[in-house]
């Protein structure tokens, strides 16, 4: 039986002052996710950047020296005031651009404006019908030829499959967690065609089991985690 779909309010309620806490609690555990998956992706001193869903701005943190500008975008209050008080003691090569705001209205008026757009540990707090309105508005902000860097947990990692099935619980922030097909689809519905991705290992005590996945047929329950880029073109 699928669970009772959540409302906006009831959304924002999730990813208020507990939740923030408990992301700031674990910063150093999310830091070495947000390098892993750095190591990936190549940026430069050019590049005009946006990070949805930004949070309390640990992707800032590791590309404020890397990048020429950069903008978060976040829904949650609790999480830009977060974001602020770390820029209230801590000096940057940058000054970043804060938004509070709906990333489709905030869309409307920044068309073809970024080179790369992040969204990491996003797409999983949407339902399908979320993803597919705010994913249009991130493909209009996005320069020609420029790109979006997706990261979400896979679907088809053999945890996520016995969460899905009730034998483990789930986060209750994670309402959307797809494998790649899935992801594929809806992004090729919201205009990327160019779709390019890495399988890459989980962040704690599971990723040792990457290693499994290169087993022939058995190996694909093994990938933890999916890194999508996706080309405007």
């Amino acid at each position: 039986m699928s669970k009772k779909q959540l409302n906006t309010e009831e959304l924002k309620k999730l990813h208020a002052e507990e939740y923030v806490d408990h992301f700031n609690q674990n910063r150093e555990a999310n830091k070495n996710r947000i390098r892993g998956i750095l190591g990936h992706i190549k940026l430069n001193e050019q590049e005009v950047v946006c990070d949805y869903g930004c949070g309390n701005g640990l992707l800032f943190e590791e590309i404020h020296d890397k990048v020429q500008s950069y903008t978060g975008v976040d829904f949650s209050t609790e999480f830009i005031k977060s974001f602020e008080e770390k820029l209230n003691h801590t000096s940057f090569n940058i000054s970043p651009k804060l938004v509070n705001r709906d990333i489709v209205d905030f869309a409307k008026d920044h068309q073809n404006t970024f080179d790369t757009a992040f969204t990491l540990d996003f797409s999983e707090h949407l339902y399908d019908e979320d993803f597919e309105r705010i994913y249009r508005a991130v493909f209009e902000t996005i320069k020609p030829n420029g790109r979006l860097v997706f990261h979400t947990p896979n679907g088809g990692f053999f945890i996520e499959w016995l969460k899905n099935k009730g034998l483990m619980k789930q986060q209750e922030q994670h309402i959307g967690v797809r494998n790649f097909e899935e992801n594929k689809r809806l992004l090729s519905r919201c205009g990327f065609n160019t779709i390019q991705v890495t399988y890459i290992a989980h962040y704690n005590v599971l990723k040792y089991l990457h290693a499994l996945s290169f087993i022939p047929l058995l190996g694909k329950v093994f990938r933890a985690r999916l890194l999508l880029v996706c080309i405007k073109n």
